[in-house]
C-alpha cells in the first residue's frame, strides 16, 4: 500500500468514530450500514461552558473573529483530547462544546475500567482549568467543565445510508445516565450514577473522615485508592476525592500500514460513509483547513422518542429505516444531518440549512417544509417528535485536535433552536421571527406571543406552524449561492 493511501485513511481518522476505525480495521470487508451490536463500558460526558458566550462576542470580527475563534477552540481541545488519549478513552463525539467519551470493555474488567475513566475525568478537570481564563481581542472569557459518568451495556447503531451517510450511534442505560448526571453537576463538578459508585467501591464523605480519623498515624491503614463523595440525587453522586495508583493506560490506533491495497480502500470506503459532505469535498481539494468561518445558517433542532433501546430487540433496525427516511426528506431540501445523539431527555437530532457545500436565498423556507414533512415521516414510524427552528449566524468548521476532530456549530442559535425544540408538544414545530419572517409565505402560523424561553432574560415572540407547505423551491444556482452569501450575513448580523 502506498503512503498516500496511508495518509488518506490517517486524516480520514480524525473525522470518524474510534469503534469505527477499530472495527474497520479488524474487519476491512464488513459492510456496517442498518448493523447494531451490544457491548459494556464506561461512559463520560463533559460539557465546557464558556465557548457560546465566546463565539458570540468574537462573531463581531466577520472572518477574522472566526479565526481567532477556531484557533482558541481548537487550543483547548487539542489539550483536552490528548488528556483523554493518554487515558485511553475514546471520543465518540462532539457536541458543539461538549464531548462524549467511552471506555470500550469487558464485563469482568468493568470495575477497572471505571477507575481508569474516574481518573481520565479528574485529569480533564486539571486541564480545562489551565484555561480558566482566555484572553481575545474582545476580552477575557473564562472557561469550565462539568461531567457525568457512567457504566454498563451499550447500544451501537449505524444508522441511516441514505446517499451513502451512515451516523453512528450510542444508546442505552449508561448514554442515559451519564446525560443526567451531567446536568445535575455544576461547573467544575463530577457527577457519577450509582453503577460507578458501586464499581468503585466509593465512600461517602462521613465514612471518609472517619476513615481519616482512625488512619491518622497510620497511613498504612488507608487503602491503596479510594473514591470520596455524597449523594447529589437519588442514584447519583458528586464525587469530591479520588486517589489511585492504578496508571494511565494511553490509547492506541489502528496501524493502517498494515491493510493491503484492497482492504485499504474498502476501510477508505467504509470510513467515508461518516465524513460530512463539506469534509469530503475539502479532502478532495487536498486542503483539510479551509472550512472555519461566520456562516448564517437556519438551525433545525429535533426531539424525538418511541424506541425502547433497552429492551426491544429490534431497536437498532427501528431506528435505521426511520433515519434513512428522515435523511431522505432533509436530502430533498439540501439540508444537513450535524449531529444525532442519544441522551437523558431522549432523541436529539441536529439539521442545518445553509452548511457548505449547500446556501440557498431561502434556507429558512427549506427548513420549515422539511420540519412538516419529517412530522409525516414519524407518524410512519410510529414516533413522537418535536422541533424548534432558529436562524442567525453561527462559527462552523472542524474543531478538535489532529488526532480527533469533528465539522461543528457553536452559536447562540443553536441554543435558541433546542430552546424551542423544549417548548414544543409532540408534533409540534415552533420557530421564532428569525425563522418565521423570511418564510412566512412557506404556510400559515398561530402567533403564540412572547414566551419565556430558558436562558433567556426576555420573552421571544413565538410562532406554531401549521398545514402542509406549500410546493418545495427549485434548487438554486451555483451562482445564486456565492452571489447572496455575503449580502445575507450582513443582514442577520445587523439585526441580532
Amino acid at each position: 500500500m502506498t503512503a498516500t493511501t496511508v495518509e488518506h485513511l490517517q486524516h480520514l481518522t480524525a473525522y470518524v468514530p474510534p469503534p469505527v476505525l477499530n472495527y474497520a480495521f479488524r474487519n476491512p470487508h464488513q459492510q456496517l450500514a442498518g448493523t447494531w451490536r451490544r457491548f459494556h463500558g464506561v461512559t463520560v460526558f463533559a460539557d465546557i461552558s464558556g465557548f457560546t458566550p465566546l463565539a458570540e462576542a468574537l462573531a463581531y470580527n466577520g472572518s477574522h473573529g472566526a479565526e481567532e475563534l477556531n484557533a482558541i477552540l481548537n487550543q483547548v481541545f487539542e489539550a483536552l483530547i490528548s488528556t483523554i488519549d493518554s487515558h485511553g478513552g475514546q471520543v465518540v463525539s462532539f457536541g458543539g462544546d461538549a464531548l462524549s467519551v467511552i471506555w470500550p470493555c469487558q464485563p469482568e474488567t468493568m470495575a477497572q475500567t471505571a477507575w481508569r475513566a474516574l481518573q481520565a475525568a479528574f485529569a480533564m478537570q486539571s486541564t480545562i482549568a489551565g484555561f480558566s481564563i482566555i484572553p481575545t481581542s474582545r476580552g477575557e472569557f473564562d472557561l469550565r467543565t462539568k461531567i457525568g459518568m457512567s457504566a454498563g451495556e451499550l447500544l451501537e447503531i449505524h444508522a441511516g445510508g441514505e446517499l451513502n451517510r451512515l451516523e453512528y450511534v450510542l444508546a442505552g442505560e449508561p448514554v442515559v445516565n451519564m446525560s443526567k448526571a451531567e446536568s445535575i453537576a455544576v461547573a467544575g463538578e463530577i457527577v457519577v450514577d450509582k453503577n460507578i459508585w458501586q464499581l468503585t467501591n466509593a465512600f461517602d464523605l462521613d465514612s471518609a473522615k472517619q476513615m481519616m480519623v482512625s488512619a491518622h498515624g497510620q497511613p498504612s491503614n488507608l487503602p491503596d485508592s479510594y473514591v470520596f463523595g455524597e449523594e447529589a440525587l437519588a442514584g447519583f453522586y458528586r464525587i469530591s476525592h479520588l486517589w489511585s495508583k492504578l496508571p494511565p493506560l494511553s490509547r492506541t490506533y489502528p496501524d493502517w500500514s498494515q491493510l493491503d491495497y484492497d482492504a485499504a480502500a474498502e476501510v477508505a470506503a467504509t470510513l467515508s460513509n461518516y465524513i460530512p459532505a463539506a469534509i469530503a469535498n475539502v479532502f478532495k481539494r487536498g486542503s483539510r483547513y479551509a472550512l472555519t468561518e461566520l456562516r448564517p445558517m437556519t438551525v433545525c433542532f429535533i426531539g424525538f422518542s418511541g424506541i425502547d433501546y433497552e429492551h426491544d430487540p429490534v431497536a437498532g433496525l427501528r431506528l435505521h429505516t426511520f433515519l434513512r427516511d428522515v435523511q431522505q426528506a432533509i436530502y430533498r431540501y439540501e439540508g444537513s444531518i450535524n449531529k444525532l445523539d442519544v441522551g437523558d431527555e431522549g432523541n436529539v437530532l441536529l439539521v442545518l440549512f445553509g452548511a457548505p457545500p449547500f446556501y440557498h436565498d431561502d434556507d429558512e423556507r427549506r427548513a420549515v417544509a422539511c420540519a412538516l414533512d419529517l412530522g409525516h415521516v414519524a407518524q410512519r414510524h410510529h414516533i413522537q417528535i418535536r422541533i424548534g427552528l432558529a436562524a442567525g449566524p453561527l462559527f462552523l468548521g472542524p474543531l478538535g485536535a489532529t488526532q480527533r476532530r469533528e465539522y461543528t456549530v457553536i452559536g447562540d442559535v443553536v441554543n435558541m433552536a433546542a430552546r424551542l425544540m423544549q417548548q414544543a408538544e409532540t408534533g409540534q414545530v415552533l420557530v421564532d421571527q428569525s425563522v418565521q419572517l423570511p418564510a412566512k409565505k412557506c404556510c400559515a402560523y398561530q402567533d403564540l406571543g412572547p414566551v419565556s424561553i430558558k436562558g433567556r432574560t426576555e420573552p421571544r415572540r413565538v410562532y406554531l406552524v401549521q398545514g402542509d407547505p406549500k410546493p418545495e423551491p427549485e434548487k438554486s444556482t451555483i451562482k445564486q449561492i456565492i452571489g447572496n452569501q455575503v449580502l445575507k450575513l450582513a443582514c442577520l448580523l445587523s439585526t441580532c
